[in-house]
């Protein structure tokens, strides 16, 4: 369980002087047929630094908010699904959904715990529950392909996505807008920059949308469920104009019957409902306290961050019209047994729901000398603890010996992290650079897993137990990056990484297995090629 709220606000308490990325001038233009990209007025910060886009030496995507407006991407999801070479499989559950970048990520929905592409939003990791936050009041998206792990951690072997909000500024701004669709979308948004002073500042952002289920009641013809997605953002930014700069930022935002529901035909857009359970939410809230300094010879720069993210999913274990294909196989006496039982609604109904609360805290130091060596150096400490429940009790105990997942599954995972890295960019000669970065992280993972079943079950009884695990992780990459001419560049990068062991949300039943069996860490190599060029041209 998680005790840190009381620490979380003394932490953001201390004055500990941070820096962090000069505000971004972002160059991405829209990709449509025939146009062309100047990558070197693309400014962009995914290795802790600000460096064009050209210089990167690794694949990556940049998108600016208007880009993101104009394609109607709502959610980070959204982002990633218009990006080259980066698959999706949207569940409507980040539990379920699937990430994959240049085809590296997990075969299966194995739960949260499992993270190949981490969403850093505004310098704090959001792993696979970021993938479900709204995309309003965006600065930029960028999406780092192959593995990150060096400066983000074992979250990103696969890349990861860092979205920046806009931050306060010192004019005068204000804006409302609205949205109508079909299936009655109605939807307003307000965006709200107030400066309080010459070096204070204050932003309100804030969006609220509604709009019908696609799928419709068989027999009623109604739709299902209104989906309703709502968000807010303040920040108040402190900024002497010169060397230090503290940005306040708090969130909140909902989504509510974005889960899909379980049919027989999804083609068909119609199931039968008949008072079966169907409902959602999932939330994220947070506060996260930026403080930034710039010295002479670089920028030091500190986020520290509490955030909480819950959700609650209730839906029926078998829809009515999945019955008669499940049990069509069976005797009809059996099968009017099954029926009668799965159409009562206390034996036909699941709830899961799950709570993550996370306090981190980063330190880093970056910076460039006049003989154009970049370098970052940093510490990062996390807690995250997360309660995970599946309650699939039901009101009688199913008579078939069919039904000894009749309980409820209760799991909780407590992570500790702690990590050290760095990263530097060394200039070999004015054409050849040599890239080298080192991360190690000391993880512990406590994981505890009860399963309490129906009164009545007898195939499986009450059962507890807890499990520790200790990792110690060590990431690396090394490359060169030369540049052919002064518009194309090669780049060739190894990377090696670690990734903790952890465990799956959807283990079958804990008594009969004896407790579940940790995934254990794995080791992972990438071999990069790539080539940049001044000029890119999307078709």
């Amino acid at each position: 369980m998680f005790k840190l709220k009381q620490t979380a606000v003394a932490l953001m308490a201390v004055p500990i002087v941070l820096s962090g990325t000069v505000y971004a001038q972002t160059g991405t233009e829209n990709r449509d047929e025939s146009e062309i990209q100047d990558l070197g007025s693309v400014v962009v910060y995914s290795r802790g630094i600000r460096e064009s886009r050209f210089d990167t030496p690794f694949m990556m995507d940049v998108m600016d908010g208007s880009t993101l407006k104009q394609r109607a991407a709502t959610t980070t999801l959204d982002a990633l699904k218009l990006v080259p070479s980066v698959s999706v499989s949207d569940t409507g559950n980040p539990q379920q959904s699937l990430v994959w970048v240049r085809g590296v990520g997990s075969l299966s929905g194995t739960g949260m715990e499992d993270h190949t592409v981490d969403v850093v939003i505004d310098g704090v990791s959001n792993g696979l529950a970021g993938i479900s936050r709204p995309l309003f009041d965006v600065e930029r998206v960028e999406v780092a392909k192959g593995p990150q792990g060096v400066l983000y951690g074992h979250r990103s072997s696969a890349g990861n996505l860092l979205l920046k909000t806009v931050d306060p500024h010192n004019e005068f701004e204000a804006s409302i807008g609205g949205s109508l669709g079909n299936r009655k979308l109605r939807g307003v948004n307000a965006i709200l920059n107030v400066p309080l002073s010459d070096q204070v500042a204050f932003r309100l952002a804030a969006q609220r949308e509604r709009r019908d289920d696609f799928i419709r009641d068989a027999e009623t013809g109604k739709r299902v469920s209104i989906k309703d997605t709502e968000y807010v953002s303040g920040k108040l930014r402190w900024f002497d104009g010169d060397r230090n700069d503290l940005i306040l930022h708090a969130w909140y935002d909902r989504r509510k019957n974005n889960h899909p529901i379980n049919m027989a035909d999804p083609l068909s857009h119609h199931t039968l409902i008949r008072g079966l359970p169907m409902g959602t939410w999932r939330k994220n809230a947070g506060v996260s306290l930026t403080y930034k300094h710039h010295f002479d010879f670089g920028t030091l720069e500190s986020i520290t961050a509490y955030q909480r993210h819950s959700s609650w999913i209730q839906r029926p274990v078998r829809g009515y019209d999945m019955l008669e294909p499940m049990f069509a196989g069976l005797p009809p006496a059996e099968r009017r047994i099954m029926d009668n039982y799965y159409g009562n609604i206390e034996n036909n109904k699941q709830v899961v729901s799950e709570k993550v609360n996370q306090l981190s805290q980063e330190l880093k130091l970056s910076g460039e000398t006049s003989a154009g060596l970049k370098w970052i150096t940093g510490v990062y400490l996390e807690r995250r603890d997360r309660d995970f429940s599946w309650d699939a009790t039901r009101g009688i105990q199913g008579k078939l010996g069919l039904d000894n997942y009749n309980g409820d599954f209760v799991r909780i995972f407590d992570r500790d992290t702690a990590a050290l890295y760095g990263e530097v960019t060394v200039p070999v000669t004015e054409r050849l650079n040599v890239v080298a970065g080192l991360r190690y992280s000391h993880e512990r993972l406590d994981h505890e897993e009860t399963f309490y079943p129906h009164p009545a079950n007898t195939l499986s009884s009450h059962a507890s137990f807890s499990h520790k695990l200790t990792d110690n992780l060590v990431s690396g990459r090394l490359g060169l990056n030369y540049a052919l001419t002064p518009d194309l560049a090669i780049i060739r990068f190894t990377k090696y990484g670690h990734k903790s062991g952890s465990f799956a949300d959807w283990n079958t039943n804990i008594s009969r297995e004896g407790g579940a069996k940790p995934a254990e860490p794995y080791e992972c190599f990438a071999y990069l090629y790539h080539g940049n060029w001044l000029k890119i041209s999307y078709s």
